[in-house]
């Protein structure tokens, strides 16, 4: 996102460079400038395309999940879909809790469920067995 920001910036700042060049072109009170007339236009494209391309890849996000469960729970996360959709119980209750409030207590896994804890509740990661739950929980924290 912070790319797609920083191109809209350059797209407009190379806008207003171009429009500043046209006038000095025009006006008669300063020299033209000695580039190619249509260096903006050809600048402005160029910057159009990138942007063009750069938020493509921004919002292929959740649809690039092969798995639909997964993807399922992106797309509510986001708040482009739901959560009943999803097959995997444990993940549907994980999503429900994350996006709609409800509770994590019907989790089987009881790591995955101080994960949900964790992450709606403010619990700790402390009780997470899972090592790479556990980091992923602490990374969550911080």
């Amino acid at each position: 996102m912070r790319i797609l920001i920083a191109a809209v910036a350059v797209a407009m700042l190379a806008g207003c460079m171009a429009l500043k060049m046209n006038e000095a072109r025009h006006s008669g009170l300063r020299k033209p400038a000695k580039f190619p007339a249509n260096l903006g236009r050809k600048t402005m494209r160029v910057f159009f395309l990138l942007l063009m391309m750069i938020s493509g890849y921004t919002f292929a996000g959740c649809d690039s999940i092969g798995d639909s469960d997964q993807r399922a729970y992106c797309k509510a996360k986001e708040g482009r879909g739901s959560c009943g959709s999803i097959n995997d119980r444990d993940l549907r209750y994980a999503c429900n809790a994350e996006t709609n409030g409800g509770s994590c207590n019907s989790i089987d896994d009881r790591d995955q469920r101080y994960l949900c804890n964790a992450r709606t509740n403010n619990g700790s990661c402390g009780s997470i067995d899972d090592r790479d739950l556990r980091a992923q929980c602490d990374a969550l924290k911080h």
